[in-house]
Order: structure tokens, then sequence, then C-alpha cells
């Protein structure tokens, strides 16, 4: 267990919940030395939006955030994404598009943070030469994707996967919330809110991806009075 910091809201901690340290974790997987310049994140939920963070605090220049609904990627801007693209746009597009945002040369990191099948190919095919592709979201995603091996070769690529956070990096999340919280708004994150009753509504609404964040409240229920 750790406190909160004095003066740190709870919900700013609550926001990005398990993701952020998730994600922290990742980037100290990936294990990229100083500045990563530009960062391409698949998928605007918590843990996407959490990446986006990450990258600022790694010097990022370029963050480009790919996600289908229109709300969570306008938070993504909100949060520093440099650069948003629609899943509206086919694959082709998206790839021209962030090869124009990143340069000839493609991202030096890209982050899996969609939790679907079909991002993971997708992300090897945007990752950029001597860069690292890496896998979050797909924790849950099971299947099998099919990938040419000689694009990962050719491409000098390190694909790298990342699961269930550690105790510290639990403990730098509630403390990075603390700090970033007066000038990002983070609270702005948790757009929904259930009592424990509405549990099944809840999870139906971020599913709709009708939320950025969903949170559930024990013992209040928004919707009476």
């Amino acid at each position: 267990m750790y406190r909160i910091p004095d003066g740190t809201s709870p919900e700013a901690v609550i926001a990005l919940g398990c993701a952020l340290p998730a994600v922290l974790q990742g980037f100290d997987r990936v294990g990229l030395p100083g500045v990563i310049d530009s960062v391409v994140i698949q998928g605007a939920g918590p843990i996407g939006l959490s990446a986006v963070l990450v990258a600022q605090q790694r010097g990022a220049r370029t963050i480009v955030v790919i996600d289908q609904h229109e709300n969570r990627l306008e938070t993504a801007r909100k949060l520093g994404a440099t650069a948003t693209i629609s899943l509206t746009a086919d694959a082709e597009h998206r790839r021209a598009r962030v090869n124009e945002l990143c340069g000839p040369r493609g991202p030096r990191l890209v982050v899996e943070a969609a939790g679907v099948l079909s991002a993971f190919a997708e992300g090897v095919d945007l990752a950029g030469h001597n860069g690292c592709y890496l896998l979050i979201g797909l924790w849950s995603g099971h299947g099998a994707a099919s990938i040419d091996p000689t694009v990962v070769v050719h491409k000098n690529l390190r694909i790298v996967g990342s699961c269930y956070a550690q105790p510290e990096h639990y403990f730098r999340a509630m403390h990075l919330a603390s700090l970033l919280e007066s000038r990002i708004p983070l609270t702005e994150i948790i757009t929904h809110s259930f009592d424990v009753t509405e549990a099944n509504e809840a999870l139906d609404t971020v599913e709709r991806g009708d939320a950025v964040k969903a949170v559930i409240r024990p013992g209040e229920n928004p919707s009476a009075g």
C-alpha cells in the first residue's frame, strides 16, 4: 500500500489506474536509452493515454495516437499527443501518415495499447528501422497473427512484451500523476461514474467506446436523484 501524496486528487491517480504502472514497466523493458524522439501509439484507452504521458517524459517530440473513437483521440491531444489518426482511414493511409509525421526511418517506438489482434501486424509494419515494438494491450488478445519475419530482420526490429507491473511502478505512477496534475487535466480522463450495482452498464459503456475512463464508486449511485 502507498499513501497518495498530500495535495493530490485521488481521481488524478485513479484516472489511469493500473494502466500507467503497466506503461512505465513497458518502457523500462524496452530499454531504449536517452530521448525517445518519436512514438506511435495504437489505441487511446487508458493504456494508450498513459503511453502519451510517458512518451512526453522521455522527451518525444512526435507522439502519434491511432484510435477509432474521436472522444479518446481528443483526450489524447489534450494530454500531449502531437497528432492523431482515425481508424476510419485505411491501413495504407495510416502508414503514409505515420511516415509523414515520423520521417522516412519511421518511429523509434510503437506501443500496442489496443488489445486487438489485428493491431499486431500493423504495428510491425509501422515500426521504424532500428526501432522497438512494445506489446502491452494484447495480454488478453488470444489468437495467431501472421507477419513476414524478414520485415523484423530487415528493420533490425525488437519486439518486447510486458505484463503485470511491479510495486515500484505503482509507486512511480502515483508520484508522476501527482507531479503532472497541476498542468495536465488528468481528472478529465474520467468521463463516466457508476455505482457497483451498475457494473454491467459500465462495461457496456466502455465496450461501445462512449467512455474514455469509467470508474465504479461503491455506495454512490449517480443516477439516483
